[in-house]
Formats: structure tokens, sequence, C-alpha cells
């Protein structure tokens, strides 16, 4: 009834709004899924960002603090979170590729989306393996902030390498103060604008790619200032993407 010309789907994760998907599914509307690949049959396009490769580039990251020997623990955020999951198997496997020297010494704690949860996931991780753990990565938000909020507690600042994913107040204070060492980000902006633009050029008669690959970077005490990472971070103008 409402003349509708394509759908743009924004979800959370694989699994949530998948019914409301199947609703439509043998509509000829052509559909846009922005972030997460729902359990759906017929997407035009998927515009994410490619989280295993995200993993891989926290994993070299710690690669390089860690000259490529040392103990490293993962910080996962949430069983069937599959952006999440995808950074956590990027990070993995890239290191155990990579890097024969560097061991995980921990990869099965989980912050999930309460802080107070993480924090005392974080804790207890540190009073297990603070005296000979060497860098951590975090796949999540929650995870970054209460592992950063930790490492402070414990006086681990100069033990420990501490690289992050998707950028908070917390996460980038810590990148600027030299507390945080690597926060690997998306660009959330760019996932909408490019999921609008594919599904309006398919509309037109475009032949669209199936994945629309939006990117990551990484965010240093180096470049934190860059137009780049701004960008990326949303702080410029959106005009930077037309």
């Amino acid at each position: 009834g409402q003349r509708l010309s394509g759908i743009l789907v924004a979800s959370l994760d694989v699994d949530q709004f998948a019914g409301q998907v199947r609703v439509d599914a043998n509509s000829d509307l052509p559909m846009i899924y922005i972030d997460s690949a729902l359990d759906a049959d017929r997407p035009i396009s998927y515009v994410a960002t490619d989280n295993f490769q995200g993993g891989s580039i926290a994993a070299d990251r710690i690669g390089q603090l860690v000259e490529g020997v040392g103990n490293v623990i993962v910080v996962r955020h949430e069983q069937g979170d599959s952006n999440t999951e995808a950074r956590e198997a990027g990070f993995i496997d890239r290191i155990q590729t990579g890097y024969p020297s560097i061991r995980l010494i921990s990869i099965d704690q989980y912050a999930g989306g309460d802080m107070t949860k993480a924090y005392s996931v974080a804790e207890y991780l540190l009073n297990r393996y603070g005296r000979r753990v060497n860098a951590i990565f975090a796949s999540s938000a929650n995870g970054t902030d209460s592992m950063l909020m930790a490492i402070r507690n414990f006086n681990l600042t100069e033990q420990v390498f501490l690289v992050g994913y998707e950028a908070s107040s917390a996460s980038l204070e810590g990148i600027r103060s030299g507390d945080m060492h690597g926060l690997v980000v998306s660009n959330p902006f760019r996932m909408g604008y490019l999921g609008v633009t594919t599904l309006v050029d398919h509309i037109q008669g475009g032949n669209m790619p199936t994945i629309v690959d939006t990117g990551v970077t990484l965010v240093t005490q180096s470049n934190i200032d860059s137009s780049e990472v701004q960008e990326a971070l949303g702080s410029e103008s959106p005009e930077v993407l037309r």
C-alpha cells in the first residue's frame, strides 16, 4: 500500500529480525542488509565491515607490539553474535598461522553486554594471568572498556598491550593516553550511506555486488587525529562520503 521499491534492513545479528524478513520471502522487493547477514535467502547486497579481516588486523597489531613472542588473551563478546565471533575467528586464525611464538593462554571468557559482568571477567583474567600476559585483544566495545579499566586498576598499563574493537569515549581516551595500543573501528555512518546508495542503484537498474565491504580502520596514538580516522569515527562532514 505504500508503493515500496525496496527494503533496507539494519539488524543486530543473524537471528534478530529474521522472522520479519521471512514474511516478505515471496515478495519481489529488493533487499539490502546492513552490518549483519540475516538468516534469509534473498539479499541483493550485504553492506558491512569484514569483521574477520578486522580481527586479523588486530592480530597483526599485537604481533607487532610483542615482536612476535608472548602470551595473549582474547576477551570474547557473547555467543551467537556473528560480528564479534568473526572478529575473534579472524584474530585467532591470524595469530595461529602468522605468529607461531605467540601463545593464546585464554580464549574462552565472554564479556557480554553488561558492564559489571564484563569488569568481573576482566578482573578474573588479570588475577589469573596478570603476571604473564603480554597482550590482550577484546572483540567488543564493552570488553575493551572493561579491560582498559581493569589494567589501569591493576597497574598493568606498562606491561600489557591492549587492542580493542569499536570506539567509545573511554577507549579513544585510552588511545590518546597510551594506555591502549590499538583500536579497530568500523564506520556505521558509511554502512548506512552505502546501503541506501546501493539499493537506489539497484532500483535504477545497476548491477550491484553481493558484498559491499565498508572497511575497517586501525586507530593508534600516532594516527588518531588523521582525517582517515576522524572520518571512520564519524567526526568529519558526511560530504566526505559522497
